[in-house]
């Protein structure tokens, strides 16, 4: 698969977005944030929309009423791509708590 600006390669995207959430919040659950994320097609919007939630004061990620209108607009996740997307987050913040 070859990157393109407009649309980046989901795992890294994706992957760095559910660690940058997780990050932000640690009391959330990266699966719960994940699987709030990777069900919204990827967008400026959702990337705004979770970081504007992560200064709520809720118990969990909520975007994806955001950001999705109509049940069509819903990524298909298979459970191993889930699985892979969060190893990914985990490895970033893994990275980033050894860095520090």
């Amino acid at each position: 698969m070859t990157r393109t600006k407009a649309q980046p390669e989901r795992q890294s995207a994706y992957g760095e977005l559910i660690a940058l959430v997780a990050a932000m919040r640690p009391d959330w659950d990266i699966d719960q944030i994940a699987a709030e994320i990777l069900g919204c097609p990827w967008s400026e919007h959702l990337v705004i929309a979770a970081v504007r939630a992560t200064r709520e004061d809720d118990d969990k990620l909520r975007v994806a009423d955001e950001i999705i209108k109509i049940a069509s607009q819903r990524v298909p996740v298979t459970q191993a791509q889930h699985d892979a997307y969060v190893s990914h987050a985990r490895r970033t913040l893994n990275r980033q708590a050894t860095d520090a």
